[in-house]
């Protein structure tokens, strides 16, 4: 497997986060997703999260890549989810988000126009069961920058088509992991990977999910699989601090007209991975509580806001932006 395969979600995705080490302990979670941030009875939860997905060029004087019209979209459902046994339905989550952003590459006179997508699903337990995964799956078409200043349009880039996913057994001791490889070569690599830290383990697909639950006050550590190495990797939240969430958008059909005069409190975290393949740091904004000061509602339901993301060669940034919320709870 070539390890510029993974790299590339980077260029298009949240869903391959960027982290820093350091030892984990025990997360604490809250049901920050409901509007009482109660949580227990979560049956009929459902939510739907759309942001618009621009692009910021590093240097405008480089014009060989420029992604455009992008959509980030997010569900979650409460649901039945059969466990690894085939045998055992709980009731859990259902996560499903799609990406989509059409990106352009040109050298000299010549230029190719992708449509990049990723469509994942992940499943995991409730807050009461610390949000333990139960399996995802995510497939990717997507097309990776491989020059700054190439000097044809093949040497430009690079088409990746694969599909990544992983099933844990309940006692969240072991991960089953299969990737299927369909360009640019065929492969398929299987592998059982022991998990560690398993207090403070989720599945990498569920991670931007599992902040909403956190009081991203202080530094924290989680663990994942990094899908590059196939091994359980240390992750770190650094550089938590308010802020304030400056654009407006549209939550069950009100505006929501957040600006400088009248921001939306907000916290903003940033993230990395440790070691070797680290890769650039990842900015994001969720909503902060507003239980205390709101009567005991949870307005904005933590809800990610916006997002930074750095594409591959640094080249620029992708940039993620809430338009439209539906929460129903």
């Amino acid at each position: 497997m070539k390890k510029k395969a993974f790299g590339a979600l980077a260029a298009v995705l949240p869903l391959t986060l960027l982290f820093c080490a350091c030892g984990t302990s025990a997360v604490t979670l809250s049901a920050n997703w409901y509007k009482s941030g109660d949580g227990v009875n979560v049956g009929g939860k459902s939510e739907q999260l759309e942001y618009e997905v621009t692009f910021e060029k590093t240097d405008e004087k480089i014009d060989t890549v420029d992604y455009k019209n992008g959509t980030y979209v997010t569900q979650l459902n409460a649901e039945a989810i059969q466990l690894s046994d085939q045998k055992t339905e709980v009731l859990g989550y259902h996560l499903h988000s799609e990406f989509s952003v059409s990106v352009t590459y040109t050298v000299g006179n010549d230029s190719q126009t992708f449509t990049d997508s990723v469509v994942s699903d992940v499943y995991f337990k409730t807050v009461s069961s610390h949000l333990q995964p139960i399996r995802s799956k995510k497939s990717v078409h997507t097309t990776s920058p491989i020059a700054v200043r190439p000097d044809t349009l093949d040497e430009a880039y690079e088409v990746y088509d694969y599909v990544y996913s992983v099933e844990y057994n309940d006692a969240l001791s072991k991960a089953e992991i299969k990737y299927s490889s369909f360009l640019p070569e065929t492969n398929t690599i299987e592998k059982s990977v022991s998990v560690r830290n398993r207090s403070a383990f989720f599945d990498n697909e569920q991670l931007l999910f599992v902040l909403r639950g956190m009081e991203l006050d202080t530094s924290a550590a989680l663990t994942t699989i990094d899908p590059l190495g196939f091994q359980s990797r240390n992750v770190k939240i650094l550089s938590p601090k308010a802020v304030g969430h400056t654009q407006a958008f549209t939550m069950n059909g009100t505006e929501i007209p957040a600006s400088e005069e009248a921001p939306v409190k907000a916290r903003s975290v940033v993230l990395m991975y440790d070691g070797t393949y680290s890769g650039q740091p990842q900015k994001l904004v969720y909503a902060a509580n507003t239980a205390q000061e709101k009567g005991g509602e949870n307005v904005y339901r933590n809800a990610l806001l916006s997002m930074e993301v750095p594409i591959l060669k640094g080249l620029g940034t992708l940039k993620y932006k809430l338009v439209n919320a539906e929460f129903n709870d």
